[in-house]
């Protein structure tokens, strides 16, 4: 079988199970297609998918800022300008609890 034949097949297995007829059906109801790392597809709510990429792309922005704060802290300032920039990297570090 090929690999868009397996595709397809996983695609209309999963639709099944989710309770819709066709692939199109999945897709018409608010589904979006996914592919994984291991080149597997998968269907996911689109505001689950649009809500991934966000956080995605916030862990990006917050890994940039992580990465600026440490370059700061190495720069000779004021210990109480270092503390905070220390703090405020344990903070964002720690995340919400």
């Amino acid at each position: 079988m090929s690999n868009i034949g397996k595709v397809n097949l996983d695609l209309q297995e999963q639709a099944n199970e989710l309770g819709f007829s066709t692939v199109q059906e999945a897709i018409d109801n608010g589904y979006v297609v996914v592919y994984n790392d291991d080149d597997e597809v998968k269907f996911m709510k689109e505001e689950d998918w649009q809500h991934q990429q966000a956080h995605n792309e916030w862990l990006i922005e917050r890994e940039t800022i992580l990465n600026e704060l440490r370059m700061l802290a190495d720069v000779h300032l004021p210990n109480a300008v270092r503390n905070v920039i220390g703090e405020t990297i344990e903070f964002i570090e720690k995340g919400e609890v």
